[in-house]
């Protein structure tokens, strides 16, 4: 691999700035360590150093989330329903409603991807806005012209809202497998129907929100609509990537598209 002439020591000190009040001191030195044993490209640097930034910051967050005692099902439907409350915004009593209505708090998070298991759809709101929060104030404070734009009420409506539109869309069913003498064996599972208001998935959400009374800002629409990033971009039309190009450029909505896949490829798989 190609080496380019830029100085080792120049390195050291972004590494050091990045991971300075993020990591502890023997973290920071042994990623600095492995840092150092890496080629540094003209096409990755950049990149390779915002990543390991971020994953600094995700191993102090996880370090002390970690020594806390996991969450049952009460409390985190509790804290869910309390950060959604806190922002005072118009219309969320009749949305908390009917997210119990509709059973989102028992909702499994997917059919058989991430977090398939009652409960599994608040679990990943719930990291999904932890994420969203961690990301907010790590870009807030690279680009603290962009704190307007990225309000604390607004990532919490659009990070634990986001997926609203899976409230009631799951059920349980018996499912089949291969066992490991490979003999077919019955298993719980879950199955979804799409029938009952089938508009898709981001731009559902929203629907869902402002027919509850909502109050919703445009970047908190844009946010919730495109937070699946390219993954929803169903025929690949040129309005709809000339729509989400656009939108990309809303810090909200790149937070939350960020959040929402850390959460369901690191976090949940």
């Amino acid at each position: 691999m190609q080496r380019y002439n830029i100085s080792r020591q120049w390195h050291n000190v972004r590494l050091c700035i990045c991971l300075k009040g993020l990591v502890s001191r023997p973290l920071s030195a042994l990623v600095c360590f492995c840092w150092q044993q890496l080629p540094v490209t003209q096409n990755f640097a950049a990149v390779r150093f915002c990543v390991l930034g971020f994953i600094s910051y995700l191993c102090r967050y996880s370090v002390s989330y970690n020594n806390n005692k996991p969450m049952t099902a009460n409390t985190a439907r509790e804290e869910y329903i309390s950060l959604l409350k806190s922002t005072g915004r118009s219309g969320i009593d009749s949305v908390v409603d009917y997210l119990d209505k509709a059973g989102f708090f028992k909702a499994p998070a997917s059919v058989n991807r991430h977090l398939s298991h009652d409960g599994g759809l608040l679990e990943h709101s719930l990291n999904v806005y932890r994420i969203a929060m961690m990301l907010r104030e790590q870009m807030i404070a690279m680009r603290p012209d962009i704190e307007g734009r990225l309000q604390v009420d607004s990532v919490v409506i659009s990070s634990l809202l986001h997926d609203i539109c899976k409230a009631n869309i799951y059920h349980k069913t018996t499912k089949y497998r291969k066992d490991a003498n490979n003999r077919w064996e019955a298993y719980d599972g879950y199955d979804v129907d799409y029938t009952r208001f089938p508009l898709g998935h981001g731009e559902k959400s929203v629907v869902m929100l402002l027919r509850l009374g909502l109050e919703l800002s445009n970047d908190e629409i844009l946010a919730i609509r495109w937070h699946m990033s390219a993954w929803d971009l169903s025929f690949q039309s040129f309005e709809s990537k000339s729509n989400i190009s656009a939108a990309s450029d809303v810090p909200l909505v790149a937070i939350l598209q960020a959040a929402d896949a850390l959460a369901a490829h690191i976090l949940e798989c």
